[in-house]
């Protein structure tokens, strides 16, 4: 997948289907003080398209800008309930935050759902959103935390649930990521496999499963090698992909963003996640 235009890398890539029938990508780059979105009609080719929002840097005030040298980390997109949305962190134990198009359009503008000047949550990373079957939405974060947020979307209607496996684990390290395919609820995040250190390992998509949004989930197992920190989207034929980035030493590529076409096989007893092989 080429995405080639405007910056040489991106980390952390998430793509949409949108309300308007484009496919939209963000992730962590730049110079890490915007959210930068790229947009593609098929899937085949992403193209640079704008920046969707950006920080203040001249407001010392500002929750995130309370520590020097912050950064704008892992940004995703998600069009829901009709308009888009983009739940983002920063560095530093700043926190995240959440906004929203005023316009119910991908261009925007965002405003924060938070009228205060605060976080949504503070100090922790790797935010993202999930929509149930009954329109509930909850915010994703770190590596085992969700929550519900209220009917307004601006802050939390329900108590802190921490998502693990039988036995007892987080699915990951960290990038948590939260979907119903069918009956089954789809916990993904990124682990470090392989190795003393993070430079000998893999970064790799790992995956649980449960019928039950509280959980207990499935044994965590490797989805997709090389594909941590990822996000499930679906085409206009409801198929699922993946997007993700290179990040480990044997990575295909690194700090490119990719897409992988995935097989789901329902068992009853089990969802089995795994690439489409090419035929």
């Amino acid at each position: 997948m080429g995405q080639r235009a405007a910056f040489p890398w991106i980390r952390d890539t998430a793509i949409a289907r949108g309300g308007d029938g484009y496919y939209y990508m963000t992730g962590t780059a730049g110079n890490l003080d915007a959210i930068h979105l790229w947009r593609s009609p098929d899937l085949k080719q992403f193209s640079y398209w704008k920046p969707a929002y950006q920080l203040d840097s001249t407001n010392p005030d500002v929750w995130y800008n309370r520590v020097p040298g912050r950064l704008l980390w892992t940004p995703e997109i998600h069009f829901l309930k009709g308009s888009y949305w983009i739940p983002w962190c920063v560095n530093q134990e700043l926190g995240m935050g959440l906004l929203k198009s005023s316009t119910g359009k991908a261009e925007g503008p965002y405003v924060s759902v938070s009228p205060a000047n605060v976080p949504l949550v503070p100090t922790l990373i790797d935010s993202s959103l999930f929509e149930d079957d009954d329109g509930s939405m909850y915010y994703v974060w770190q590596a085992r935390s969700v929550r519900k947020l209220n009917k307004d979307l601006n802050g939390f209607a329900g108590e802190l649930m921490e998502l693990l496996t039988i036995e007892g684990e987080q699915v990951g390290y960290e990038g948590l990521f939260l979907r119903k395919i069918g009956n089954w609820y789809v916990l993904v995040a990124a682990e470090w496999n392989g190795g003393l250190l993070r430079e000998e390992g893999t970064y790799d998509m790992m995956y649980a499963v449960s019928k039950k949004l509280t959980g207990p989930y499935s044994r965590r197992r490797v989805g997709v090698p090389h594909a941590g920190h990822s996000t499930l989207f679906q085409d206009e034929n409801g198929a699922w992909y993946l997007s993700f980035f290179g990040n480990d030493r044997t990575a295909p590529f690194r700090a490119s963003a990719g897409v992988a076409p995935l097989e789901m096989t329902d068992t009853g007893d089990d969802l089995v996640i795994r690439v489409k092989e090419r035929r």
